[in-house]
């Protein structure tokens, strides 16, 4: 055999190895996988055990993983906070004014009421109402006035001139 062939058979079978496809490959024949030795009842019976739990634990494993990472990258707010929609609006009307809007009140904390719903926003009743979306903007921006007038135009989010970030610090919680 090649040593090129022979590397990718050593790693090949580590692989199946660490991950349990060869303690069931190895209960499903005579000889054993690595070594071609015979075995015994007993031997397979093992093998096949530990290697489906392996299997197993590793597609647990690796689902976990990726389910993680899909949930962070498909949306990376909580629950009650900004819907995607919601996040896009603010992001463009950032990114076209060159500035940073700052989210607070119950939307920052998570403690949006009915955010995905199409009620109307309000306070009351609390039932039948959605949150709004409370921002605070830079106050320096030379076009704040039109920050604001774009914030305030969006279906849920308002702003005003008193809620400039640079003259009072924003505080936690926030949506920055």
């Amino acid at each position: 055999m090649e040593p090129t062939w022979r590397s990718y058979v050593v790693g090949g079978t580590v692989i199946a190895d660490m991950v349990g496809v060869r303690g069931v490959s190895d209960a499903c024949s005579r000889h054993d996988a690595f070594d071609g030795h015979e075995q015994g009842l007993r031997e397979r019976v093992v093998d096949g055990v530990f290697g489906s739990v392996q299997v197993v634990s590793t597609a647990l494993g690796v689902s976990g993983g990726i389910s993680t990472i899909v949930v962070r990258v498909k949306f990376p707010l909580g629950a009650g906070t900004l819907t995607r929609k919601e996040l896009a609006d603010l992001q463009k009307i950032a990114d076209d004014f060159d500035t940073e809007i700052h989210v607070v009140g119950s939307r920052a904390s998570g403690k949006g009421r009915n955010i995905d719903s199409k009620f109307p926003v309000g306070k009351e009743p609390k039932s039948a109402t959605r949150s709004d979306i409370d921002c605070r903007v830079d106050g320096s921006n030379q076009r704040v006035e039109n920050v604001i007038d774009r914030i305030n135009a969006t279906e849920t989010a308002n702003a005003k001139p008193k809620h400039d970030f640079r003259t009072r610090e924003t505080h936690a919680p926030a949506i920055k």
